[in-house]
């Protein structure tokens, strides 16, 4: 049985989300620079959501959130498909009160 779902990023999860993107430790995994407000986080989620301007790019961004956690966000899954090379890049954001317990591997597979 699935221990996540994912759901597309919407601005309504910024709220949400930026006291997790508060602790330092996940900035040492990833080039992203701590966000200052959640209007800088709804800057960039709105980034996000309008998409490349690249037309050989497709972004595609989700949130993670945990079944086996009472519906917990877990953390964002991104994926950027570049058509021409028939090539996709992921990444993923786990928050770290959820470090080691699989669901990243989940959410890539």
């Amino acid at each position: 049985m699935a221990k996540i779902t994912v759901i597309p990023l919407t601005l309504d999860y910024a709220k949400m989300v930026f006291p997790y993107l508060q602790n330092d430790e996940i900035y040492h995994y990833i080039p992203d620079q701590k966000y200052s407000s959640v209007a800088e986080l709804e800057r960039h989620y709105k980034i996000l959501i309008q998409g490349s301007e690249n037309s050989d790019e497709l972004w595609l961004n989700w949130l993670i959130f945990g079944k086996d956690v009472d519906n917990q966000v877990l953390g964002n899954l991104q994926a950027t498909i570049c058509l021409s090379q028939q090539d996709t890049q992921i990444g993923y954001i786990i928050f770290k009160d959820f470090w080691n317990q699989g669901y990243a591997t989940e959410a890539v597979i």
